[in-house]
Formats: structure tokens, sequence, C-alpha cells
């Protein structure tokens, strides 16, 4: 049986929940902490931040392929993306 492509939105959350390292701070100290515990290991996803955006900010993560990327979000594909699930 053929596997689909997509993934739903439900599926997609259940795969990415996690603790917030912090409850106090600004959305960008948490966003911070966050990718801190990911590196750590202390948690397995982080699901806020673009492809562009880790491209430029996480260039080893990329390049070295130490992460996944589960799905995409929008109305198109990103180009470099082209495997990766989209959802809306």
């Amino acid at each position: 049986m053929p596997q689909s492509s997509t993934i739903s939105p439900t599926k997609a959350s259940l795969a990415l929940t996690r603790k917030s390292p912090s409850a106090s701070g600004s959305a960008k100290t948490r966003k911070s902490e966050a990718l801190t515990a990911m590196e750590r290991g202390e948690v397995e996803g982080f699901c806020a931040m673009g492809w562009n955006e880790l491209k430029q900010r996480h260039t080893p993560w990329v390049t070295e392929k130490k992460v996944n990327i589960l799905f995409q979000r929008g109305l198109d594909k990103d180009e470099e993306l082209p495997n990766v699930p989209l959802i809306l």
C-alpha cells in the first residue's frame, strides 16, 4: 500500500509535543532555552523556526544533517524541501 506524502496536523503536533524548558520569560528567551535543550538531547523536537532561519542561524545542523525536517507549513512546498510533507 503506498504511503501518503501528507501528515495530519494532529499527528505533527503529537510528534513534537514537549515540555517547555521555561514557563516564564520572553518568547525569545524560551526559544533560546528550547534550542539549547534540543542540543543537549533533553527534547527531541522544536516547532517554531522557519526553514530560512534554520539555514541561517544553524547552518551546521543542516549541512551535517543533524536535524530532520518533519513537515513544512504553507500553501506551496519550498523548492529546497521537495520530499518534506506539506501541511496547512
